[in-house]
């Protein structure tokens, strides 16, 4: 199955919603939109995938809070076996190669928030 999500809770002034949502369409059997903060359908999106299915959103800082947040979601994700691919930052996170780059490079960027240049972690 592919699922393609959208959290539109804060748009953007003149952004085209409609046509992300339609973007995201072409590449998904179902669409699921978030209008609120905490992501119900998101969650229940994630609790159907099975491995072997795709989630295709229209960007990852439109579809998650933060790049510690993205971390946390595509290791479930990941660990399901379902791959995810974000249309506008062009890359996808799966089991292939290429995906296993992209889905380690996220998770060592993640273990960087946090950090003070000059003096190491701040936390």
């Amino acid at each position: 199955m592919k699922y393609g999500y959208f959290n539109q809770f804060i748009t953007g002034i003149g952004e085209d919603v409609e046509g992300e949502i339609a973007l995201i369409s072409q590449h998904a059997d179902q669409v699921m939109v978030d209008t609120l903060s905490d992501r119900p359908c998101f969650d229940e999106m994630v609790g159907k995938a099975t491995q072997g299915d795709a989630i295709v959103v229209y960007s990852m800082t439109r579809s998650f809070s933060g790049l510690a947040d993205v971390a946390e979601e595509i290791s479930k994700l990941y660990a399901k076996g379902v791959s995810v691919t974000s249309l506008t930052d062009k890359f996808t996170m799966d089991h292939t190669e290429g995906g296993r780059i992209a889905y380690e490079t996220m998770m060592l960027a993640s273990t960087l928030v946090g950090v003070d240049p000059n003096h190491g972690f701040y936390r």
